[in-house]
């Protein structure tokens, strides 16, 4: 006689107690409701003889004991999928994990890959939403924009620094410096950067480079002259 039984309670350990008929399973057998999803592994067998249950523990993920009370249970068959397969199939899914390419696809319109972290934004966001990375959207938020730029970030210069993120925050007027690259605002005629000082570009004109700007004396300069205070002059 084969296997049949009824999901009866839930166990004190979280589990189920299901009573059956005909051959009793075997440790760590697979049980499932009948047709439908499985339950978990039987645990051990408990009962008398002629009212045999069966402990299935623990609960396979997604399971509500509640909800299967009173359902019918059978054996869950084996799956007879070679292992050569299975190892194939696991490497698949972690290649893919690895990079990234089950993540772009499930992106919707407008989604985009953060080209550091990888992490995947919704369209929304204009700031990568990873609290550890804060990297703006790129310009382009198409999915190839996203794969270009984690490859061969051709935006960033070898200088290191990200221009296109700099120039995607220049408003009417405002202007790069040439030497140093400073983001400098419209009414600044010289690079505000104070180690450069250098000029403004004009159109049908080159960058050329100030003279320093007047600093303010050190007043000490002015002591040896006589003009300061004197050593011995108290304060009044």
């Amino acid at each position: 006689m084969s296997f049949s039984g009824t999901v009866s309670k839930i166990s004190h350990e979280g589990g189920l107690l299901a009573s059956f008929q005909g051959k009793t399973p075997g440790l760590g057998t697979n049980i499932r409701i009948s047709g439908g999803k499985r339950l978990g592994r039987v645990e051990t067998v408990v009962g008398s003889i002629q009212n045999p249950m069966i402990h299935i523990f623990p609960l396979s993920k997604g399971i509500d004991g509640i909800n299967t009370i009173g359902s019918p249970i059978e054996i869950a068959p084996r799956d007879r999928t070679p292992k050569s397969r299975l190892n194939n199939r696991e490497n698949n899914r972690s290649n893919d994990r690895r990079d990234g390419s089950d993540r772009e696809t499930n992106l919707k319109p407008g989604d985009w890959i953060c080209p550091k972290c990888k992490n995947h934004n919704y369209a929304s966001k204009k700031i990568c939403n990873r609290s550890t990375c804060k990297i703006k959207k790129p310009q382009d938020s198409g999915r190839d924009s996203g794969r270009d730029s984690g490859r061969g970030r051709r935006d960033t210069p070898r200088d290191g620094r990200d221009r296109s993120t700099k120039e995607s925050n220049l408003r009417p007027g405002d202007w790069i410096c040439p030497k140093c690259k400073n983001h400098n605002y419209a009414s600044k005629d010289i690079c505000n950067r104070s180690n450069c000082d250098t000029r403004k570009p004009r159109q049908g004109q080159g960058s050329k480079t100030t003279s320093k700007r007047p600093r303010n004396q050190n007043p000490k300069d002015n002591w040896s002259k006589g003009k300061g205070r004197r050593p011995n002059q108290s304060r009044r």
